[in-house]
């Protein structure tokens, strides 16, 4: 008898193996099945995710070429006025018509101020040189190829015309 026991319990044994063999078999054919490719829907869905996260890549390139773009446009204005605002203290005088030009892509203008009296009286220190009679305000105004203007004031000594 003992060994019928034994007999029925490897036999249980066996069974017991072979039916966790059997669902262990049957699981990896449902999941290679399952993994064997994607649905339709899945695909699109990753699609649409893609697609809006390369649209806001996208977006962000545009806008800093943009800002980029602004940029290198304000410090050609900045060098140009610069430029002109630099020659004049050469000056004798400030000019009596409107001077206009362009360089570097940018179109300037510099004119006198029509104000009220037409002059500010110039005051002065008494270790400083002694000043001009009246100096006058003169505008300069630089406008970038998109239209984005730049306005300076100084003064200058009134001319004697």
């Amino acid at each position: 008898m003992p060994s019928r026991s034994r007999k029925s319990s490897s036999a249980t044994v066996c069974s017991s193996a072979r039916s966790v063999r059997a669902v262990l078999e049957t699981r990896t054919r449902a999941g290679r099945r399952a993994c064997g490719g994607f649905s339709l829907l899945e695909v699109i869905v990753a699609l649409a995710i893609l697609g809006i996260g390369l649209g806001v890549v996208f977006e962000g390139i545009a806008q800093g070429l943009r800002v980029r773009g602004a940029a290198a446009e304000s410090v050609r204005i900045a060098l140009v006025a610069e430029r002109i605002l630099g020659e004049l203290p050469e000056r004798e005088a400030a000019p009596t018509t409107v001077e206009e030009g362009e360089e570097s892509g940018c179109r300037w203008r510099l004119e006198l101020v029509d104000g009220k009296g037409g002059a500010v009286a110039a005051t002065g220190a008494a270790a400083e040189p002694a000043p001009p009679d009246s100096l006058v305000e003169v505008r300069l105004t630089v406008t970038g190829p998109s239209g984005r203007s730049w306005e300076l004031s100084t003064l200058l000594p009134e001319s004697d015309e």
